[in-house]
């Protein structure tokens, strides 16, 4: 299912691949990704193999830092999806906004620790408006792909129950968790968790899903280590409570209407007309400002 434009079943399926418009950007990132661990473990010669030459969780964790701090100075991740706002627009609406701080994931192969589980956003208050890009940056086949239960993004949270966890290695506002590890994992049941199929994302294309849909990974069965990328988007207008999403920075303008841009513009003079009329005083004559 991989197209320019999203395929018209979206609301019955609730995720659709498509490939990325500049795969130059894309390997530009891989490069740089690459030259981030060389500058931790010089002898790592690719991502793919990148599992060979990390054993240890600790130092594991301390490199996805590292690499995720370059990542998120780079910008390079909103960067790439603005190369496809055309898809964007036409899914979501002109007017968008894109998560500033995507996260970057490093799943070794066997090693669960490095996955977020399967799991829906929704439960960690995640809103139905929000659709997540997932991207991987090196081609790991079904067995490392993320997967998702086609159709789970239209039923209600109370169809997956879950069991509430504690994650040790996290605790809330850490690196960890900035990273996108849960510190209260939220366990679902092992028949949802059979449900997951693969989505089977390839190097070079993006899979975009709703916040509402079941989906993740408990392990990487394939051979390669996964680095991707996850980038959140929101329509402009969408009924959300914007101060928590925009908290920390979390989402900035990707895209605008006319409409909209030509809204601001109206409400700017609105707020300086009351500002100059607030600042006049009893004894000085204000004028209504000529027109240009």
């Amino acid at each position: 299912m991989t197209a320019r434009v999203p395929s018209a079943d979206f609301a019955a399926r609730g995720w659709f691949r498509f490939p990325l418009n500049r795969r130059d950007l894309l390997e530009s990132i891989r490069s740089g990704i690459l030259e981030r661990l060389q500058e931790r473990v010089a002898e790592i010669d690719s991502l793919e193999r990148y599992h060979e030459f990390v054993e240890s969780d600790e130092d594991h964790f301390a490199i996805q830092k590292y690499v995720s701090d370059w990542y998120w100075d780079s910008g390079l991740g909103p960067e790439l999806l603005a190369h496809d706002v055309d898809v964007f627009r036409k899914f979501m609406g002109l007017d968008l906004h894109i998560q500033a701080r995507p996260y970057l994931r490093i799943a070794r192969p066997g090693r669960t620790q490095d996955n977020v589980a399967v799991h829906r956003d929704t439960h960690y208050g995640g809103s139905p408006y929000e659709a997540s890009v997932h991207i991987p940056f090196t081609d790991t086949g079904l067995d490392g792909s993320l997967g998702v239960i086609s159709g789970s993004h239209i039923e209600p949270d109370s169809a997956y129950p879950y069991e509430v966890t504690e994650n040790p290695g996290v605790s809330r506002g850490d690196a960890m968790h900035q990273m996108g590890f849960l510190y209260a994992p939220k366990r679902m049941r092992d028949e949802d968790i059979a449900r997951v199929t693969p989505a089977g994302t390839r190097l070079g294309e993006a899979l975009v899903f709703s916040l509402a849909i079941v989906h993740g990974q408990v392990v990487n069965r394939s051979n390669v280590t996964r680095f991707s990328t996850d980038i959140r988007l929101i329509n402009s207008l969408a009924p959300v409570d914007w101060s928590r999403l925009e908290e920390r920075g979390r989402y900035k303008q990707l895209a605008v209407s006319p409409m909209t841009e030509a809204a601001r513009l109206y409400e700017a003079a609105e707020a300086a007309d009351v500002a100059r009329r607030d600042s006049c005083t009893a004894t000085v004559h204000c004028r209504t400002p000529s027109r240009p």
